[in-house]
């Protein structure tokens, strides 16, 4: 790896102080130029920060430590659909391991659920500038209680409101609130002197008193190009109003905001679904705001997918099935809501169910979810049809092999499958080869409890009593809320006391 010589910005600051507007708009071009050229190469970087940027000796910045680069494929960028305003959660990745890379302050909240993307480096560069700007650490900026965003613009009064703007969309916590792509920000960039010197004089006095003595004619006339203006200042004011916990009010400013323009719904509906997503801990009160999302825009089937999972955790099942079924009304082929159907009806053990929706999700995909097929191998294998069940998980391999196996989230699928042809084998008492692909099933996930339950059972029925003890130890230890792994445990439980 190349070495520069310079300090990096961390360092900087300690020694020069808070940049200026100019240099500040200077780095932050250069650093989404270098951006640009990484993600062009389909990589992101995971560890943008002030100690991983230096300065060289002739103005210039180099962006180091790729250590924690990973690279972009169209595998990992399904886990994470940006539809109507906010990050979808159709798919459930707490199935799948990602490697999780962060630094306190710089690193965005998908990162630390191991679900980076592209957009997290505009998080940690966004971060980087508050720093820059405001020559504090960000643990020493206070916490806006409402919204859990830093307070930072008042440390940096040498730039103007259109850039420090710009800098809190990069800071985003929702990914969707982020510009999408360098070009996207580049672009911004490119516009900002002139719209700062629009937006200055629009602010002045002069200009004010020139407004105000414009003619009935001419009133008229303007008030069709301020339509959209008007229609966004009572948006804001209803956000605010709402952030305030003034219902009534709120409701009003949308009201008013929707009577000068009508398709300022869609952005009603996207602010209560990110009210939503920010109590997801909160299930009641999600659901209450994911329910406004609807009344605003019914046709958005991210809000019914999120509201579906809301209900599921709140055990109203006749929710969860009216949320999908107005979800598969918008799009009856989306085959991840078929799948996430079949989940549901999987945890509720309603297997024939589940099996019918992973089926459906298997055809809508052309055959191509793996996921599909791994969960109805498990089924086989549940409901005793373990040729079945092999069948289905050789047919997963196969095709996560020709997906490419050294993708890390197909790591978690690839010992899912293992462990389920396993089982399969299992069921149709070859041992041998169950314990072979239940040792390299615990070789990619050693945490994967199931495969230890059923690695206890073959080595009983090979007369391997001492490592059979050890594997229902691990059985018995590590966390599972399958139902099968808790019909395992009883099995042994049983057996021993």
């Amino acid at each position: 790896m190349d070495k520069f010589e310079g300090l990096n910005l961390y360092e900087y600051i300690r020694v020069n102080g808070k940049l200026t507007s100019k240099l500040a708009l200077d780095w932050l071009e250069q650093l989404v130029k270098i951006l640009d050229r990484v993600h062009q190469s389909e990589f992101f970087h995971r560890d943008i920060k002030p100690s991983n940027i230096i300065c060289q000796p002739n103005g210039k910045l180099a962006l180091i430590d790729f250590g924690a680069s990973r690279q972009i494929t169209d595998t990992y960028m399904t886990k994470i659909k940006v539809n109507g305003g906010a990050s979808d959660t159709f798919i459930d990745t707490s199935k799948y391991e990602i490697t999780v890379v962060s630094t306190p302050n710089y690193t965005p909240i998908e990162q630390f659920n191991g679900r980076a993307i592209p957009q997290s480096d505009f998080y940690a560069l966004g971060r980087t500038f508050v720093y820059l700007l405001t020559a504090t650490p960000l643990n020493n900026l206070p916490i806006d209680k409402t919204t859990g965003q830093i307070i930072w613009r008042d440390k940096a009064p040498q730039i103007d409101k259109l850039f420090a703007n710009l800098i809190d969309e990069l800071q985003s916590e929702l990914v969707s609130k982020r510009p999408q792509t360098t070009e996207v920000i580049l672009e911004r960039l490119n516009r900002l002197p002139l719209k700062s010197k629009i937006y200055r004089v629009v602010k002045s006095k002069a200009f004010k008193i020139g407004a105000s003595i414009l003619s009935f004619l001419t009133i008229f006339a303007v008030y069709y190009g301020l339509k959209p203006i008007l229609a966004n200042y009572f948006f804001e004011q209803g956000k605010k109003a709402e952030t305030e916990n003034k219902f009534i009010k709120s409701k009003q400013n949308f009201n008013l905001a929707i009577s000068f323009n009508q398709n300022i719904n869609k952005s009603i509906s996207s602010f209560y679904f990110e009210k939503a997503f920010r109590n997801s801990s909160k299930p009641e009160i999600a659901r209450k705001y994911y329910e406004l999302a609807i009344k605003f825009n019914k046709n958005d089937i991210a809000v019914y997918s999120n509201l579906a999972l809301v209900c599921q955790q709140l055990a109203d099942f006749k929710c969860v099935n009216d949320s999908y079924s107005r979800a598969l009304k918008l799009n009856s082929n989306d085959w991840i809501i078929h799948y996430n159907l079949g989940s549901f009806y999987d945890d509720q053990e309603q297997y024939d169910k589940a099996a019918h929706y992973y089926k459906i999700a298997l055809k809508k995909s052309k055959n191509n979810s793996v996921r599909a097929i791994n969960s109805l191998s498990r089924l086989n294998n549940l409901t005793g049809n373990y040729k079945n069940a092999e069948s289905l998980a050789l047919q997963g391999l196969d095709k996560l092999a020709l997906q490419g196996l050294n993708k890390p989230d197909h790591k978690h699928i690839q010992a899912t499958l293992k462990k389920n042809l396993a089982w399969a084998l299992f069921g149709q008492k070859k041992y041998l080869q169950a314990q072979t692909h239940l040792q390299k099933s615990l070789e990619i996930d050693p945490q994967k409890t199931e495969a230890y339950c059923l690695l206890a059972q073959t080595q009983e029925q090979l007369n391997l009593a001492l490592d059979a003890k050890l594997s229902w130890e691990a059985c018995l230890i590590l966390n599972s809320s399958l139902p099968e792994v808790q019909g395992w445990r009883q099995k042994i439980l049983r057996k021993i006391l």
